[in-house]
């Protein structure tokens, strides 16, 4: 995940070490002697690393993040896609696990990923429902019980990418039509 972070921020003149530290890279250069001359380049904007994520993800945790409030950023971030399902779905009464396991089960679909017509199609539902329901289980749930900023911040933003990821499916699902099951739509 670092390295396509590290791809992402190649613009920006920006990478992360395994440590998770921002550093400048340095762009090589070549003469006509077909020497390597190593130029350096400004120190990284941090404000920067974020700009790629759903505008609703990153308002919910870069100035956390910036900040170096790790934990506090991804439980932002994690909450916001609860939110966006729970307002998609108009299920207010559900929370974490249980909320996505009711509105993404293929069987019972609230909101869908695609048509819902081949086994294909019902798998793919299947795997979004898992991905959701996991992350909160994995990630959300233990950053809202458990305080230690002591993260890698490295990670945190391969977190937030994923939460980032996971915001624009939720985006990208459909409402079901009242009264009509994941059969029925065929």
């Amino acid at each position: 995940m670092i390295a396509y972070l590290n791809e992402m921020l190649a613009p920006e003149r920006i990478r992360l070490t395994q440590r998770g530290q921002h550093e400048p890279f340095e762009l090589e250069d070549r003469s006509a002697r077909g020497q390597t001359r190593q130029t350096a380049v400004e120190a990284p904007n941090p404000a920067g690393l974020l700009a790629s994520f759903h505008p609703r993800i990153r308002g919910a945790c870069e100035q956390l993040y910036l900040q170096g409030h790790y934990q506090p950023a991804v439980l932002e971030a994690f909450k916001e896609i609860e939110a966006a399902i729970q307002a998609k779905s108009g299920r207010e009464d559900l929370y974490g696990r249980r909320l996505i396991r009711e509105v993404f089960h293929p069987d019972s679909a609230q909101l869908r990923v695609n048509e819902l017509r081949t086994d294909l199609e019902r798998r793919a539902q299947f795997g979004v429902m898992d991905l959701l329901a996991g992350s909160m289980t994995t990630i959300r749930n233990p950053s809202a019980h458990t305080p230690n900023n002591e993260a890698d911040p490295a990670r945190i933003l391969e977190v937030l990418s994923l939460a980032s990821l996971l915001r624009h499916i939720v985006d990208g699902a459909e409402p079901v039509q009242a009264g009509m099951n994941a059969r029925q739509k065929q």
